[in-house]
């Protein structure tokens, strides 16, 4: 993944905000009407957010492309694009910084985690 990492403002299901990191090659995607694909918007330091609980396991999509390994995309709000199928497919770069085309497979919502004492 390239370095370029942005603050993400992530909205749980139950209308929490965090703070949490995206790459910025996914962050820039857009879709037909300028809304970033995977949903949420750049966190601007105000108000201040805590950051994402490990107590969550965040909604994703599975990306998948002919030569690649599945990959998980964080989709910041419920009604993200590529969450609900409005958009089908998303940009992803190999370790090296390559991009190439992935095609939405499937999306999980999110889910709370057990977490163990002192976990």
């Amino acid at each position: 993944m390239a370095g370029d990492i942005r603050a993400w403002v992530y909205t749980d299901d139950e209308g929490n905000r965090y703070v949490r990191r995206v790459a910025a090659y996914l962050a820039q995607q857009l879709d037909s009407n300028n809304n970033p694909i995977i949903g949420g918007s750049a966190y601007t330091g105000s108000p201040v957010l805590p950051p994402f609980p490990r107590s969550i396991k965040p909604r994703h999509v599975t990306a998948m492309a002919a030569g690649h390994k599945p990959r998980t995309v964080t989709c910041m709000t419920a009604n993200a694009p590529l969450f609900t199928g409005a958009e089908t497919v998303v940009t992803l770069q190999t370790g090296d910084g390559v991009p190439y085309v992935a095609e939405r497979n499937s999306a999980e919502g999110e889910r709370r985690r057990k977490m163990s004492p002192g976990g």
